[in-house]
């Protein structure tokens, strides 16, 4: 499939979704494939964490910043929960946080600058709009991709090459520990 297809499909679900249950979990598995597509080659696991708790007996408070679970963590492969051995924290390397579609993104939001402080790499996003934070001091997105908004009710999708920049972007991504 082209990316301009690929584009089509993701904006068609976009609108589904604000049309019809407009919540983040919605965004989950659209996010989530997208990242697994675009990071095949590379050794990396990406786990849903969202409904996490803290508790003594799970060991997952790993997972969590001083703000609680994000949405999912990227893991390395042989990052292994249940053996002391395997479960090396440097093998956390990064997270991914998502917001309603309707929410606009805010970079200097207590949870987000939690996680950046505890996982360093986060990717945000509504949807619309992409950001990858790096763990600088600044705490200003390495880069930010806008592929539409919603203004006065309504979905503006923005032209251009907005798709691929995204493609581009995530491909770059290295996860990588430190």
């Amino acid at each position: 499939m082209k990316n301009s297809d690929d584009f089509r499909l993701y904006q068609r679900e976009l609108e589904l979704i604000y049309m019809q249950n407009p919540i983040e979990c919605e965004l989950y598995s659209i996010v989530a494939c997208l990242i697994r597509e675009r990071n095949q080659n590379k050794k990396i696991s990406l786990r849903d964490v969202s409904t996490r708790r803290k508790s003594e007996f799970s060991g997952s408070e790993i997972y969590a910043s001083k703000s609680g679970f994000p949405d999912f963590v990227i893991l390395s492969e042989d990052f292994y929960l249940f053996d002391d051995k395997f479960r090396d924290t440097s093998k956390i390397l990064g997270a991914v946080e998502i917001k309603r579609m309707t929410v606009k993104l805010n970079g200097k939001s207590k949870q987000l600058l939690d996680h950046i402080a505890k996982f360093k790499k986060v990717l945000y996003t509504n949807g619309f709009e992409w950001r990858l934070y790096n763990g600088n001091k600044s705490y200003a997105p390495e880069w930010l991709v806008s592929l539409g908004k919603i203004d006065k009710g309504k979905v503006e999708w923005f032209e251009g090459e907005v798709w691929d920049s995204l493609l581009n972007e995530l491909d770059k991504i290295s996860w990588e520990t430190y």
